[in-house]
């Protein structure tokens, strides 16, 4: 029994033919959803090289987080040789000379000598132990539900192939060969052998591996050559047969910046294989994201940065759509804070680095910016010894940090906009000031009034906690409304619901000059006009006590403001844990469910509507315009077909009460 469950999981976990159908690229995108890059690790030039070894428990701790994919960079020119029986007909090259034929160096790199070479993909290898290594990590990645893109990318990768299509040198090495050269032939044939290997031993598992033919190859390749690359290696994937019939594959293209290279894909790449997805990088501007180096020194996450990527990723949505290939965000990140780096065997950088708060904001907005256009994403992340720090690489026994934990929390948090970067819409943000005071939270002051608002470094209820200290009344007219601490505006639709707060507050006496501390709060109604749902008048005593305000709201409002006032008196202020709860207002259900009834909804043309009171009918698009203004009926049958396809409110207006209803019509 347990044979046959082991099996079973094994099937449904590595093979896409069982059970499921065959996914679209717009469905794997989606499903990647967040990750991260394993970096620095089976890229360098041998795994241990730049990073720790990876161990299994690195997967667990992506899939408890929350995190969806990962992408492995791996340098398979690592593991990659020449066959020892190769021969060059008519060369003087033995079996026992061989050696110095690595990296292809024993062809011809000169202009017209592509002549010379008469070999193929057969004359190369992937070594099975190097490619076993390779299928535990994925093993264990796909084990626990990640999508894992097996990524072609590292150091040797660069000196035995990308380097030798250009004539720049690199490091004061040329590495060229020219176009028609035999060794631009072997290697390329040499490439297309390693995939071929790759694709072999992985063609049989599910459609949560995805392969990518290579890592930013634009910065030495020309788009021609990219896209001749593209297709060579799509063939040769595809050419394996079983599940890489359909596996998805990731390119780019060239002859751009790194954002911009997806533009130019050609259409006869895109239009080849239905199966392709479209990658890009992005770690602009360089002058805050790599701020730990020297000629770097931009250590703020400014507004025009965050303008330039909401520009640029909209751009690369509406070429997405246009062309219908979906997009994934491979690889951003901005350099550790202050240049830290987290290992402790490890060196700080004396140059610095970004502002803690500026690096998280950056991996926050580009995630959410991702998320917002459709684009799955892999941050960058290259452990603890590295600039790009996000997971600690704590699976490893012999890692050991500066900081406790597994990961740099709030980067983690950032990306997957959990804890104290959720966006999940709350009618109270940061209800318990944990998130800092200042998160959520501003103070508005009117006519002369003078005060502060801070983090309480004594009166602590739990965590942290806010204080308002007022030091100075309004000039004229001083009242509660005079000093207002404001939190976030709240947009969902609160018809038919109580709310009720629950909140921890004191004040300060030894403060004040006016004796105890009254307060009031209230929510603003609507985005325009001056419509208030106020509280009573709360006395603050000296110890921190539950207090609590309730109120229903029984008409539509595009959005909610909650405020604290207490412009009244001079003194010191302190709030803590607002809790929230909302549920249906009991007397609008009753009232609905015994006095009116309606039918259809969603409507066509007509509505009938029946009651046992005589009531008005006033009806408003969801933005608050009214469309039409009925009298009093008990009973009628309406005709609508003057309104247009959307979304409405309906005002049943009776003499104690008005009931709104959402009201759809097809």
């Amino acid at each position: 029994m347990v044979k046959f469950l082991y099996t079973y999981l094994y099937l449904i976990l590595f093979s896409s033919s069982f059970l499921f159908s065959q996914s679209t690229p717009q469905d794997i995108v989606e499903n990647m959803g967040r990750g991260i890059n394993l970096g620095n690790v089976l890229s360098a030039p041998t795994e241990g090289n730049w990073a720790f070894p990876i161990h299994e428990t690195f997967f667990d701790d992506l899939v408890n987080q929350g995190f969806t994919n990962v992408r492995l960079p791996i340098d398979f020119f690592e593991g990659s040789f020449l066959s020892a029986n190769y021969s060059i007909t008519g060369s003087k090259r033995t079996l026992t000379n061989l050696i110095n034929c690595e990296n292809n160096s024993c062809f011809s790199r000169q202009a017209g000598s592509e002549g010379d070479y008469t070999g193929s993909i057969n004359d190369y290898y992937v070594n099975e132990d190097y490619l076993d290594r390779i299928q535990q990590v994925i093993d264990w990645s796909i084990s626990k539900g990640l999508v894992t893109v097996l990524d072609f990318h590292g150091a040797k990768l660069k000196e035995q192939f990308l380097y030798t299509f250009s004539e720049s040198t690199v490091g004061g090495t040329n590495y060229y060969t020219h176009p028609t050269s035999a060794k631009r032939k072997a290697d390329i044939n040499k490439f297309k052998a390693i995939w071929k290997g790759i694709s072999e031993r992985f063609k049989d598992y599910s459609e949560y591996l995805l392969f990518e033919v290579f890592n930013e190859p634009y910065f030495y390749l020309s788009a021609e050559e990219i896209n001749a690359l593209n297709l060579d290696i799509i063939s040769v994937i595809r050419s394996t047969g079983s599940n890489n019939l359909n596996r998805k594959i990731i390119i780019t293209g060239g002859d751009a910046t790194s954002w911009e290279v997806i533009f130019t894909i050609p259409d006869n790449v895109l239009n080849s294989d239905s199966n392709l997805i479209a990658t890009f990088h992005y770690y602009q501007p360089f002058n805050f994201t790599a701020s730990s180096q020297e000629q770097y020194n931009e250590y703020s996450f400014s507004e025009n940065a965050k303008n330039q990527i909401t520009t640029r990723f909209n751009q690369i949505k509406n070429w997405s759509q246009s062309k219908g290939v979906p997009v994934y965000l491979g690889e951003f990140g901005a350099d550790n804070s202050d240049g830290m780096v987290y290992w402790t065997g490890g060196t700080n950088s004396v140059y610095g680095g970004p502002n803690e708060s500026d690096r998280i904001e950056y991996h926050r907005f580009i995630a959410n910016s991702a998320m917002q256009n459709n684009f799955s994403f892999s941050a960058w992340c290259s452990g603890n010894k590295s600039t790009k720090s996000i997971h600690l690489r704590t699976d490893h026994p012999n890692s050991q940090n500066i900081i406790s934990g597994n990961w740099v929390e709030e980067v983690k948090d950032a990306l997957l906009e959990i804890g104290c970067y959720s966006q999940e819409p709350l009618l109270i943000q940061n209800p318990d000031f944990d998130c800092g005071v200042d998160n959520k939270w501003n103070l508005s002051l009117y006519n002369g009034a003078i005060a502060t608002y801070l983090e309480a470094s004594d009166n602590v209820y739990e965590g942290n906690t806010a204080k308002i200290n007022v030091s100075q009344l309004a000039t004229n007219n001083s009242n509660f409304n005079k000093v207002i601490l404001n939190n976030q505006n709240y947009s969902q639709d609160l018809i038919g619901k109580t709310v009720n707060i629950k909140f921890k507050a004191k004040s300060n006496s030894s403060s004040t000059t006016s004796g105890a501390l009254p307060i009031k709060l209230r929510f603003k109604l609507g985005s325009s006009g001056n419509n208030y749902v106020v509280s009573d008048e709360y006395i603050l005593s000296e110890n921190f006590e539950s207090y609590e305000f309730e109120f229903d709201i029984n008409q539509y409002y595009d959005n909610y403001k909650f405020q604290i006032m207490v412009g009244k008196n001079i003194g010191d202020y302190f709030f803590d844990e607002f809790q929230t709860t909302i549920s249906d207002t009991n007397l609008y259900l009753k009232s609905f469910e015994n006095d009116l009834k309606f039918y259809p909804n969603p409507i066509n043309d007509v509505l009938i509507v029946n009651s046992n009171s005589e009531f008005g009918l006033e009806i408003y698009s969801i933005t608050g315009t009214l469309i039409l203004s009925k009298k009093s009926e008990k009973q009628r049958v309406e005709n609508l077909s003057v309104l247009e396809p959307g979304i409405y409110l309906f005002k049943f207006k009776f003499i104690d009460e008005i009931i709104s209803k959402i009201i759809f019509k097809e």
